[in-house]
């Protein structure tokens, strides 16, 4: 082990795969130590450079405030565990990292096992890992994991417990689970990649979430579901997921400029009360492009186009439809039941293989609807008692 400098930041070493030992020790890292006979005392803020070379047997408790720097290709198998905030960069790790310290960030590292991560605001970026027996386990507040690569958990890709992660950037594959599981309220799932996993692409019970321009495609379950309240989802693109595209339970959710196509179930549903759909195209799905439950909820400027049954199906109370085109849809271009029903400015409901809009819900009310024209039944068509006002181009396909 060699001193390559001293300074008020710190001392930088050198160790390999037998001075290491030195330093480095199950009960944690030595306070005072010899190098070549002289022996040194260990400071907050100093580096380690390790090696080129495999370490084995590894089991490591960093227990102070340094920095673990890999030289070449490093090797360690077994087990790192920083309890304190400590900085980890470069590594190739066959085992176990846990991430106990507030503060710790892991970078460049790959992990070919587990990462648990316990401490408040540590950061994980630019780092693998690969086939874990279980997942990325995040229990502390405010963790950031960022530009990384999961692929092929036993388990989900990424668990969340703790308030308020960042999860950005990331590219998970090939988990037997969901992709992103969050618990922990007020989390940020943004520009992730997501893909093959055996449940949901996310799935969240968190309130306040954030799911924000990720790519979810190809998995088992759902593309994105959230059960939690006043979340945001918004931006993404989800793409052939088996499931429903995007399934949200909680109240006040809000789904704007999402696109969704090819899902094996509906392409949007809401179940929530007081939820919004704005701004999204919603095309090429097993069943209706966007279906509502929940009461009070406003579907808004959104495109609802070749759906396997109706492009928007709603059986909610108090539904608003505003700013729409619904059209190449196998049944009806939108089809409500539900109660107080208000459609205004529909763009388009035509060419649907039954009707263009159904209302058979009571007190509905209709007010400048441009094209019903070509569909296989009717333009609009209600068996109760409905208030149009001011339309245009409403026609009853002869």
């Amino acid at each position: 082990m060699t001193l390559l400098s001293g300074s008020s930041y710190g001392a930088d070493y050198i160790v390999d795969n037998t001075t290491y030992l030195q330093v480095f020790t199950p009960g944690g890292v030595q306070g005072t130590f010899t190098l070549n006979g002289t022996e040194y005392t260990l400071e907050d803020g100093d580096t380690f450079t390790f090696l080129e070379g495999i370490y084995d047997t590894v089991n490591m408790v960093i227990n102070r405030t340094i920095s673990l720097v890999a030289s070449g290709t490093v090797q360690l198998n077994g087990v790192i565990d920083a309890i304190a905030p400590s900085s980890i960069t470069g590594f190739s790790v066959n085992g176990t990292v846990n991430l106990r310290g507030n503060g710790c960030n892991l970078s460049s590292t790959n992990i070919t096992g587990t990462l648990n991560i316990t401490g408040n605001s540590s950061r994980v970026n630019d780092s693998r890992i690969l086939n874990p027996a279980s997942a990325v386990m995040v229990s502390g507040d405010n963790v950031t994991i960022t530009s990384s690569y999961i692929n092929g958990s036993a388990s989900h890709g990424i668990v969340v417990n703790g308030r308020n992660a960042r999860i950005q950037g990331n590219n998970i594959t090939n988990s037997n689970g969901s992709g992103i599981l969050i618990h922990g309220d007020g989390c940020l799932a943004e520009g992730n990649t997501i893909y093959l996993s055996g449940g949901d692409g996310v799935t969240s019970d968190a309130s306040g979430a954030s799911i924000i321009r990720n790519s979810i495609s190809f998995n088992s379950g759902d593309g994105i579901r959230s059960s939690g309240n006043n979340s945001v989802i918004t931006n993404n693109t989800v793409l052939r997921n088996n499931g429903t595209g995007i399934y949200s339970s909680g109240k006040n959710a809000t789904i704007n400029s999402n696109t969704v196509k090819y899902s094996g179930d509906d392409g949007i549903y809401v179940a929530g009360n007081g939820s919004t759909v704005q701004g999204c195209y919603v095309q090429n799905n097993t069943k209706n492009g966007i279906k509502i439950t929940g009461s009070g909820c406003t579907v808004s400027s959104s495109y609802t186009y070749y759906n396997g049954e109706n492009g928007i199906y709603s059986t909610g109370d108090n539904t608003s439809f505003r700013y729409l085109d619904s059209s190449f849809n196998a049944r009806n271009g939108i089809y409500s039941s539900g109660k107080n029903a208000s459609f205004f400015y529909i763009t388009s409901a035509s060419y649907n293989g039954e009707n263009g809009i159904l209302s058979t819900g009571p007190s509905a009310s209709m007010q400048i609807i441009l094209d019903v024209t070509s569909n296989s039944q009717n333009g609009v068509s209600s068996g109760v008692i409905m208030h149009i006002y001011g339309s245009l181009r409403l026609k009853r396909t002869e």
